[in-house]
């Protein structure tokens, strides 16, 4: 990797942190609950890929691309930690098959 991406990549990573703590008290986005006391800065690292796909979906839903992310993790803790019942398999099924029937445009 070139000096320039590197740095390139370092100040996209400065402006993504410095929003981060910018938005840090303000309500996460609807349906991924709220804020509970005062909360940690945590780093991940992603390929330019998902940082690309993060950001134009960030665009897109007018998100900050942190929130999103943050929600996305938030998500995935919640349905990992949910137990696997029948019920909540049969929500999943369920869910997936409504995201589904949106892409093939059947609803």
């Amino acid at each position: 990797m070139s000096k320039r991406v590197s740095a390139e990549r370092e100040k996209l990573l400065r402006e993504e942190l410095d929003r981060s703590e910018a938005t840090r008290d303000e309500p996460l986005p609807p349906g991924l609950g709220q804020r509970r006391g005062r909360s940690e800065p945590y780093s991940i690292r992603l390929s330019a890929d998902a940082v690309e796909r993060l950001e134009d979906l960030a665009r897109k839903t007018d998100v900050p691309a942190s929130a999103l992310a943050r929600g996305f993790v938030l998500a995935g803790l919640a349905e990992a930690e949910e137990p696997d019942t029948v019920q909540a398999l049969l929500q999943r099924v369920e869910s997936d098959l409504a995201k589904l029937r949106r892409v093939v445009g059947t609803e």
